[in-house]
C-alpha cells in the first residue's frame, strides 16, 4: 500500500504525540521519484485518484490513532520512560510527515507545469511497454495523430496505424531495444485535402518501457522539398552565371586589349598636350616680331613628334582670292616647296576650300585610295603625298589661312583626339597671328593717335591715387605753353593751374565719381596760360579699382575747348536777343489780337439784329482763345510750347464771362492732365474747346431749370497721343448731326480743325451731348 501526504492542520501540527501518524517515508520517495520519471498527464491522475483513496483511509486510522493517544495520556504517569521514547518517535514522524506533504505538493506543482507544457507543445506523446502496448498518450490537439487517448490506450501501436508505418514502428521498437539509443523514424498519414508528414524518435524509458516522440514536420518537408528546389534553380543559374562568366571573361579580355591601345593613345594624347601646352606657353611670351619664329619653332615640334615630312602654313589675301605659303618645316632629306607657293589662286584648289570655308578639317589618310576622277591637283604642287591633313585657321569668325601636315614616306592616319588638337594648334596660331596684326594695327594707330593728339587740342593725364602723383602728357602742357621738364608731378601742383572760381567744382565732381554718385567723370572748367589768361578745357576720366573696389588709378584727357566756349557765349547771347524779340512777337500778336477783339465788341454795341450780334460774339471769343494762347507763350520761358491745362481753365471762365454766366449757373468739371503742346497744336485745340463750350452754353441749357454742367476731360496716352472729351448734361442735340453740322458754321469748324491735327471724332448723344476727339501730336 503506498503512503501519501495527508492534510495537517496547524493545530495538529501543535501536539506531535497525538496529531502525528506513523508513515513509510522511503516508500513515499520512491512513489513520486517512479510517478515524476513517468512525465505522463495520464497515469499521473490515475496515481493522484489512489493517493485520494489511501488518504481517507489513513484518515481513519488517524482517528483510531488519536484514541489511542488519549488513552495513552492517561497511563503516561505509568508509563514515563515509554512516553519519552514514544515522543522522540512522534518527533520524528511529524517531520516525515512535514517533509511528505512539501514533497506531495512540490509533486502536485510540477505535474501541473508538465500538463501546462505538453497543452502548448505541438508534439504528441506516447509511452509504451516492451510490447509497444500504449500505455499512456498525449496531444496538444486532439486531431493532430488521427486518433484519441481513450480510445488507443491499452491498444498495441501496430494495430492502430496503417501497415506501411507499423512495419516502421515495429523495427524503430526492435532497434531501440537492442541500442538502447534514440531511433528516428519518418512516416506519412492521409489527411483530409493533403498528406501530412510526422517524425517520431523512440527513446528507452526504464523500466524497460519506450517514450515516443511524434512531431508534425510537413511543413518543414515543405521548406525541404522548397529548398531541394531552389537548390536546382541555383545549380541551374550557377550553370547559366558561369557561361556568362565566360563570355564576359572572353570579352573582359578583348576590353583589355582595347584598354591598351586606348592607353597607347591617351600616352600619345598626353604628350601631344604637353607639347601644344609648351607651343602655347612660349607663344605667349613672344614679342610680335617673334611670332614668325615662334610659328616655325611650332611646325618643326608638331611635325618631328607626329613623324610626318612637311608642315606648313597658308595665309589668304585681304580679298582672300589668293593665298600664300608663309611658313614651312621639312624633314631631313625633303625638298622646301614655299618658294613655289606663293600668290597661288585659290580657285585652283575648289574642293578643299569649300571645306576650309565651313571650317572643316581636310583630312586624307591614304591619296591612293582616291578615286581615279579626283582632281590631285587640289592637294599639293608634290606628287608623292601619301597622306596629308590641312586644319583652318580661323580668327574672329573668318577664315585667314590653314595649317597642314604632309606625309610623303608612308600613309599616316590622324586620331580624332590628334584632330581636335590640331585645331587648338590651329587657334593658337590664329591668335597668334592675330596679336601680331593687332600690335602692328596699334602701332599705326598710336602714331596716328600721336598726330591726332597734336592736331584736335587734346592732352592726356593719368593721376595715381594711391601715390598722388599725375602724368601729364607733353601736349598738354604745350597747350598751356608750359615746358615739358615743368614740375608738376602731383595732383595739388597740377590744381594750382586751374582758374580759383573751378578748382572747389573740379575737386567736387572728382570725389562724387570717386564715391560713385555719378557714373562718370565730365566736367569743363578753365586752366591758366603761361601768359596769364585762362583756356577752357573739357575734362573727362576713367577710375581703375582694385579688387576690393578701392579707386587706385584714373586716366582722362583735356581738350581744349576754348574757341567752342567762345563760340557758345556768342550764341548764348543771339538766343537770347531771339527769345526777347519772340517774346515782343507774341506780345503784339496778343495785344493785336485783344485789339481786334475789342473792335468786335464796339461794334456788336451797334448791332441790334441778334443773330448778327452772336455772330460777332463768337468771333470775338475765338480770337480771345487765339489771344490767350499767345499770352501764356510771351510770359513762359518756354516759347515753343505751352502747358495747357492753365489755358484750358483760362478759356472756360473767360467763356463764362462772356455769357454773363456765374458758377451758380454753369458747373464746370474738369478733369485735365498737365501737358505741354506746340503752338500748332494748342491753337486748334484751343478752338475746338471754344467752339464746343459755346455751343454747351449758348443752346444746351434751359433758363430756370437745375444747374447745368459741363465736362472737359484731357489726358495723354501711350505714343504721344491725346484725348480731349468735352460734353454737358444739356438738352442734347438732333440726331441728324452730319446735317446740323454742315449748317452750323462753329461745327463745321470743329471738324476741319480735327481734320487738320489728323485726328478723329465721335459723338455721344445718350445723356447730353459729349464730343471725344483723339489725335497725334506729329512732329
Amino acid at each position: 500500500m503506498h503512503l501519501h501526504a495527508l492534510p495537517i492542520c496547524q493545530s495538529s501540527l501543535a501536539n506531535p504525540v497525538e496529531d502525528c501518524i506513523l508513515i513509510e517515508p522511503d516508500t513515499l520517495v520512491q512513489e513520486t521519484i517512479a510517478v515524476s520519471s513517468g512525465c505522463v498527464a495520464t497515469y499521473l491522475q490515475a496515481e493522484l485518484q489512489q493517493t485520494k483513496q489511501q488518504l481517507d483511509a489513513e484518515i481513519a486510522q488517524r482517528a483510531a490513532l488519536e484514541l489511542a493517544l488519549v488513552k495513552a495520556e492517561q497511563d503516561l504517569d505509568k508509563q514515563r520512560q515509554e512516553r519519552t521514547a514514544l515522543s522522540k518517535t512522534n518527533e520524528i514522524l511529524r517531520r516525515a510527515i512535514c517533509d511528505r506533504v512539501a514533497t506531495e505538493a512540490q509533486l502536485l506543482q510540477t505535474t501541473s507545469e508538465l500538463q501546462e507544457i505538453f497543452q502548448a507543445f505541438p508534439d504528441v506523446y506516447f509511452r509504451l511497454d516492451p510490447e509497444g502496448k500504449i500505455l499512456s498518450y498525449h496531444a496538444g490537439q486532439a486531431s493532430a495523430f488521427h486518433f484519441w487517448a481513450d480510445v488507443y490506450l491499452g491498444k498495441l501501436v501496430q494495430d492502430v496505424l496503417s501497415t506501411i508505418v507499423k512495419q516502421q514502428f515495429q523495427t524503430a521498437i526492435l532497434q531501440v531495444h537492442q541500442t538502447e539509443s534514440i531511433v528516428a523514424i519518418e512516416f506519412t498519414l492521409p489527411s483530409p485535402g493533403e498528406e501530412k508528414s510526422f517524425e517520431a524518435r523512440l527513446l528507452p524509458s526504464p523500466p524497460n518501457q519506450i517514450i515516443v516522440i511524434v512531431r508534425d514536420i510537413t511543413e518543414r518537408k515543405w521548406a525541404e522539398q522548397a529548398l531541394q528546389r531552389a537548390k536546382e534553380g541555383l545549380e541551374i543559374r550557377v550553370q547559366e552565371r558561369t557561361t556568362e562568366l565566360s563570355n564576359t571573361n572572353e570579352r573582359l579580355l578583348q576590353e583589355i586589349i582595347q584598354r591598351q591601345r586606348i592607353e597607347e593613345a591617351l600616352r600619345y594624347r598626353i604628350e601631344f598636350e604637353k607639347l601644344i601646352t609648351s607651343i602655347s606657353t612660349h607663344f605667349i611670351n613672344l614679342a610680335p616680331d617673334q611670332i614668325d619664329n615662334g610659328i616655325n619653332q611650332a611646325l618643326a615640334a608638331i611635325a618631328k613628334f607626329a613623324d610626318v615630312d612637311r608642315s606648313y602654313v597658308f595665309l589668304f589675301s585681304d580679298s582672300s582670292t589668293k593665298m600664300d605659303n608663309t611658313h614651312e618645316w621639312c624633314a631631313q632629306g625633303i625638298e622646301p616647296q614655299i618658294q613655289y607657293l606663293q600668290d597661288l589662286s585659290v580657285e585652283q584648289f575648289p574642293w578643299a576650300m569649300e571645306k576650309l570655308l565651313r571650317f572643316e578639317t581636310v583630312h586624307i589618310p591614304c591619296v591612293s585610295d582616291l578615286p581615279s576622277s579626283y582632281p590631285q591637283q587640289q592637294l599639293d604642287t608634290a606628287a608623292d603625298i601619301q597622306s596629308l591633313i590641312v586644319v583652318p585657321i580661323v580668327c574672329g569668325g573668318l577664315l585667314i589661312g590653314y595649317l597642314g601636315f604632309d606625309s610623303l614616306r608612308v600613309a599616316k592616319t590622324w586620331s580624332e583626339d590628334s584632330i581636335a588638337l590640331l585645331k587648338m594648334v590651329g587657334e593658337m596660331l590664329a591668335n597668334a597671328l592675330e596679336r601680331k596684326r593687332v600690335e602692328q594695327a596699334l602701332r599705326i594707330s598710336e602714331e596716328r593717335y600721336a598726330r591726332a593728339i597734336n592736331a584736335g587740342k587734346v592732352g592726356i593725364w593719368e593721376w595715381n591715387i594711391q601715390t598722388n602723383e599725375i602724368y601729364i602728357d607733353a601736349n598738354l602742357k604745350s597747350m598751356l605753353s608750359y615746358a615739358e621738364s615743368s614740375n608738376t608731378n602731383h595732383f595739388e601742383h597740377w590744381l594750382r593751374f586751374v582758374h580759383p572760381d573751378d578748382i572747389d567744382r573740379v575737386k567736387a565732381e572728382i570725389n562724387a565719381y570717386l564715391e560713385e554718385q555719378i557714373p562718370k567723370y565730365e566736367i569743363e572748367h578753365r586752366m591758366r596760360h603761361q601768359d596769364g589768361s585762362y583756356l577752357w578745357f573739357l575734362t573727362r576720366g576713367t577710375v581703375l579699382r582694385d579688387e576690393n573696389g578701392k579707386p587706385c588709378f584714373i586716366a582722362g584727357s583735356d581738350t581744349d575747348i576754348t574757341d567752342r566756349k567762345l563760340a557758345e557765349n556768342q550764341l548764348k547771347a543771339s538766343l537770347k536777343e531771339k527769345e526777347v524779340l519772340l517774346k515782343e512777337i507774341h506780345h503784339r500778336v496778343k495785344n493785336n489780337l485783344q485789339v481786334i477783339s475789342s473792335l468786335l465788341r464796339l461794334q456788336a454795341g451797334y448791332i441790334k439784329d441778334q443773330q448778327a450780334l452772336d455772330i460777332f460774339q463768337d468771333s470775338q471769343n475765338r480770337v480771345r482763345a487765339m489771344a490767350l494762347i499767345h499770352e501764356n507763350l510771351y510770359q513762359s520761358n518756354e516759347l515753343a510750347r505751352i502747358e495747357f491745362a492753365d489755358y484750358i481753365r483760362k478759356l472756360t471762365n473767360n467763356l463764362c464771362r462772356s455769357y454773363g454766366l456765374s458758377h451758380n449757373q454753369i458747373k464746370l468739371n474738369l478733369n485735365i492732365e498737365q501737358v505741354w503742346l506746340r503752338v500748332d497744336t494748342a491753337i486748334p485745340c484751343g478752338l475746338i474747346i471754344n467752339e464746343l463750350v459755346s455751343n454747351s452754353l449758348k443752346h444746351a441749357f434751359v433758363k430756370g431749370e437745375a444747374i447745368g454742367e459741363i465736362y472737359i476731360e484731357f489726358i495723354s496716352m501711350l505714343q504721344n497721343k491725346f484725348s480731349l472729351i468735352v460734353g454737358d448734361n444739356g438738352i442734347g442735340v438732333p440726331e441728324d448731326i452730319e446735317v446740323r453740322r454742315h449748317q452750323s458754321l462753329g461745327l463745321r469748324l470743329v471738324w476741319n480743325l480735327v481734320e487738320q491735327l489728323e485726328g478723329s471724332i465721335a459723338v455721344n448723344t445718350k445723356s447730353g451731348t459729349f464730343y471725344t476727339i483723339s489725335f497725334v501730336e506729329l512732329n
